[in-house]
C-alpha cells in the first residue's frame, strides 16, 4: 500500500512537472507545486491519502530529535484531545485544532476514522509527559502505564451504570424514584470499585515507591490517578499546558471518582 501510495502520487507530480517544463522550460513556482500535490491527493480514494499523510508523519518523526519528536507527539495528542471536525488536509479529512496548511484548511491531521486516540497513540503521549517532567526511569514509566490502562478497563462496569443514570436524567421519561433506583446502584458499584482501586494503588507504590517520591506523587496527582479532584482546576492539560507555547496535553484517561484513594 505505502509503495502504490508512493507511486502514485510520483507519478502525477512527475507528470505534471514534465508537461509544464515541456511547455513553458521554466521553474514551477511554490504555487504550482502545491496544487499539483492537492491534484495528486484527490486523485488518490480516502483510505489512500490518510495513508499517505501517516507516511508524512512518521517521515517527520523520523527527523526529528528526541525532543523534537516528543513535543509532536504530544502536539498530535492535544489535537485529537481538544475535539473533532471535519475539514482537509492536502485533499484529506481531520479532526482537531482548526488551522491551515497547504493552501487548504487544516482540521487536525487524523481522518475521521481515526478520531479517537488508540491505545498506541494514548501511551506515546503519556509517556512523552513522563518524560518532560523528569520521569525518564523506564522501570517507573511501564508501571504506570500499565495501572492507568488497567483502571480504564477495570471502570467499565463503573461507567456503563453513570450511563445508564445520565440516560434517565435525559430521556424525560424518568421517575425521581427510578432514578434513585439507579443511582444508588450507581454509589453501590463506585464503593466496591474503590476498593479495588486502592489495593492496585498499593500495588503501583510496592513497585515504584509513589508515596516516597515527590516528583511521582505530584505527577500522579496532576494527571487524575491519586487526586481526580485535580479536574475542578482543568485537569492535567490546563497545569501542563504553558498558556505561551504548546506543550504536554492531558494523559488522563475518562475519570471517576473511583480513582480517588477511600478518605475516612
Amino acid at each position: 500500500m505505502k509503495h502504490t501510495i508512493a507511486f502514485s502520487l510520483g507519478v502525477a507530480l512527475l507528470g505534471a512537472t514534465l508537461g509544464t517544463a515541456h511547455a513553458q522550460r521554466a521553474p514551477i513556482e511554490r504555487s504550482d507545486r502545491r496544487a499539483q500535490r492537492q491534484q495528486a491527493m484527490q486523485n488518490m480514494t480516502p483510505e489512500q491519502r490518510a495513508q499517505f499523510a501517516q507516511n508524512q508523519r512518521q517521515q517527520r518523526l523520523n527527523a526529528a530529535t528526541p525532543e523534537q519528536r516528543a513535543r509532536m507527539e504530544a502536539q498530535r495528542a492535544n489535537r485529537q484531545n481538544n475535539g473533532t471536525g471535519t475539514g482537509t488536509q492536502n485533499g484529506a479529512t481531520g479532526a482537531g485544532t482548526t488551522g491551515t496548511r497547504n493552501g487548504g484548511t487544516r482540521n487536525g491531521s487524523q481522518s475521521n476514522d481515526t478520531a479517537t486516540m488508540t491505545d498506541a497513540q494514548r501511551e506515546t503521549a503519556m509517556r512523552a509527559l513522563m518524560t518532560s517532567v523528569g520521569i525518564t526511569d523506564k522501570a517507573q514509566q511501564d508501571p504506570i502505564v500499565t495501572f492507568v490502562f488497567a483502571q480504564v478497563k477495570a471502570r467499565e462496569p463503573v461507567l456503563k451504570i453513570a450511563r445508564e443514570v445520565a440516560t434517565s436524567l435525559q430521556d424525560g421519561k424518568s421517575t425521581p424514584d427510578q432514578i434513585k433506583v439507579k443511582w444508588t446502584s450507581y454509589q453501590s458499584a463506585l464503593d466496591t470499585d474503590k476498593t479495588r482501586f486502592e489495593k492496585e494503588l498499593a500495588t503501583l507504590d510496592a513497585k515504584i515507591g509513589w508515596s516516597k517520591d515527590a516528583r511521582l506523587q505530584s505527577f500522579l496527582s496532576f494527571v487524575g490517578v491519586l487526586n481526580p479532584d485535580v479536574a475542578l482546576i482543568g485537569g492535567s492539560q490546563a497545569i501542563f499546558t504553558d498558556p505561551k507555547k504548546v506543550l504536554p496535553v492531558s494523559t488522563t484517561p475518562p475519570q471517576n471518582a473511583a480513582n480517588s484513594p477511600r478518605k475516612n
